[in-house]
């Protein structure tokens, strides 16, 4: 035991020397944070921790690679606290800095500027309204592209446990172990284990990708490609290697690209 934490002890020192910890990362991030203080605080800046639990998994060996988002990609953004910065207050999400009523007065108000954006929440999603009850840790804010429109969701990290969904209709809890059963949920389908059956159920079974107009719309794409980049292509049609290519994508293309993203 005293040479495993001996040997710990010498691997963080020399990641240490190299500015390899999270805690060095944070202080990397500082003066980039600095120049976008207006709209990002140190908190979400810090955040940062993401990246670096990511290249932890490949330092264990617990992924293969890390993956890097493209500027085009739906991206997230989240807080480490409710207090400044990106946070839920009184049923909105306010984004920018906050300033205190006075130094007796605890409560913050949002400086001049910020955003103040009221969540939209379903009036029959009683799931939410009871969550909503707990005390908000921190915000997440997601963008989702659907249709060719960009839409933004709130995910709020809670305290506490998860409403027991009494209030839904036709709800019967039994007392009788007997007949209680066992739900294993996994990405496609549903297991289900009781005293006397074993079942597995298959989830939305009609969510079926139309591999025929993936292809149509592929071809259609590689086409436009084509057509907008013909330096980029050998005389046989190949792609040129050993040099760095520019692209170009004709509105078009971009187009077709958020179609196939939809069917997928």
């Amino acid at each position: 035991m005293r040479e495993y934490k001996r040997l710990t002890d010498e691997i963080h020192a020399m990641e240490q020397s190299y500015g390899y910890s999270e805690y060095q990362l944070h202080a990397f991030v500082a003066p980039m944070q600095a120049k976008f203080a207006k709209n990002i605080g140190s908190f979400e800046a810090q955040k940062a921790t993401r990246a670096f639990q990511a290249i932890r998994k490949v330092q264990y060996r617990q992924a293969k690679k890390v993956n890097f988002k493209r500027w085009s990609d739906d991206f997230s953004i989240e807080n480490k606290s409710n207090i400044t910065g990106l946070r839920y207050e009184d049923g909105s999400i306010i984004w920018g800095k906050q300033t205190r009523v006075s130094k007796v007065n605890p409560v913050s108000q949002p400086k001049k500027g910020s955003i103040r954006v009221p969540l939209i929440i379903k009036r029959n999603d009683y799931y939410a309204q009871v969550a909503l009850n707990n005390r908000t840790k921190y915000v997440r804010v997601i963008t989702r592209e659907i249709r060719g429109e960009v839409r933004y969701f709130a995910q709020l990290v809670q305290e506490g446990f998860p409403p027991d969904k009494s209030w839904k209709k036709n709800r019967i809890v039994s007392g009788d172990e007997t007949k209680r059963v066992g739900l294993d949920v996994g990405t496609s389908t549903l297991a289900i284990s009781s005293e006397k059956n074993v079942e597995l159920h298959e989830l939305a079974p009609e969510c079926v990708a139309d591999n025929k107009k993936l292809r149509k719309i592929e071809r259609a794409m590689d086409r436009s490609k084509r057509a907008t980049n013909p330096n980029n292509y050998n005389k046989d049609g190949t792609l040129k290697r050993g040099v760095k290519l520019a692209w170009h994508f004709s509105k078009r293309y971009l187009r077709l690209k958020t179609r196939r993203k939809d069917l997928h």
